[in-house]
């Protein structure tokens, strides 16, 4: 009987020890995310619900505070008919930082990226290095330096579920926000930027939605010689920024290109991944956020 007890203790439990870890590492953290042993985090999944214990694992060691009385909110959504149809259950997992300013602390900058990706196809794993584990540890870099220099403004820290499966995650946080969806002040969406130094630049969209933002991207891409443009693409409605962007809320979705040749793709692999050009957007958004959220006056919205 105790053989078997052991057996069992080192079955459910090793595996959750083996990843457990309080410091964050933006190349081990991408790594571990993009690994066989969640098998391309498609929503709904055991690899989808490992990857939520990890991430909150990874807010527990910044030291950044659930938003609820834990970090999940979870949600059950039907798809669309021309989507299939199905029941999707996943979680979006939230942390924040309180703002340093009596009265802006009541307002909020949101900074978000999709864990989730499309799992299994045809016996093949797909490991969304690029996509989105880059966003996701863009996020919990940008976490990290924002504890040690909170802003005036509150900041949230969103990793939504379910992307893949239609915006399924931040479109139920948008109809489902705990407070007034309009106390948002700007919302920064980072989906695949982990292929900086192979396609050369920062490619942004929604800079038009804010009448700061374009002077900022250009004073704080200068500060840290990035190389930015207007991204070529045409897909607004195409990640997690569209359902706060459709509720006119500032909003800025920055990606390095979107990879065709492994967009979707087995080969969407951790060795492909520019590590150090992470490292430079999260510093350069981290300014750019920084001013936002410390901006005496609430952003006004402007049509794109």
């Amino acid at each position: 009987m105790k053989r078997i007890f052991l057996l069992l203790f080192v079955t459910l439990f090793i595996p959750t020890i083996l990843w457990a870890q309080t410091t964050f590492s933006v190349d081990q953290s991408l790594k571990y995310l993009s690994s066989s042993q969640l098998q391309g985090r498609n929503a709904g999944t055991r690899g989808d619900s490992l990857s939520q214990l990890y991430i909150v694992d990874l807010l527990k060691g910044l030291e950044i505070k659930p938003y609820f009385a834990d970090y999940l909110q979870p949600f059950t959504v039907k798809m669309k008919a021309n989507r299939g149809g199905d029941i999707i259950s996943s979680k979006n997992i939230i942390g924040w930082i309180e703002g340093t300013d009596s009265t802006l602390k009541n307002q909020y900058i949101v900074i978000c990226a999709h864990f989730d990706h499309v799992g299994l196809e045809r016996g093949r794993m797909h490991p969304g290095a690029n996509d989105n584990a880059s966003g996701v540890v863009s996020v919990l870099n940008l976490a990290k330096q924002f504890k040690e220099n909170p802003p005036k403004r509150s900041v949230l820290f969103i990793l939504f579920g379910a992307e893949e499966k239609g915006l399924l995650g931040s479109y139920y946080f948008v109809k489902n926000a705990p407070f007034d969806i309009h106390n948002i002040d700007a919302v920064f969406n980072f989906d695949m930027v982990g292929k900086y130094k192979q396609e050369g630049f920062l490619y942004s969209k929604g800079e038009q939605t804010a009448k700061i933002f374009p002077e900022l991207i250009e004073k704080y891409a200068e500060i840290h010689n990035i190389k930015y443009d207007v991204s070529p693409y045409n897909y607004m409605d195409g990640s997690d920024h569209y359902p706060f962007y459709k509720k006119r809320i500032p909003v800025l979705f920055f990606n390095t290109g979107m990879d065709w040749d492994n967009y979707h793709r087995p080969t969407d692999i951790s060795d492909k991944i520019d590590f150090a050009g992470i490292e430079t957007i999260t510093k350069f958004a981290f300014d750019l956020i920084t001013d936002v959220a410390n901006q005496p006056e609430k952003l006004k919205f402007k049509k794109k």
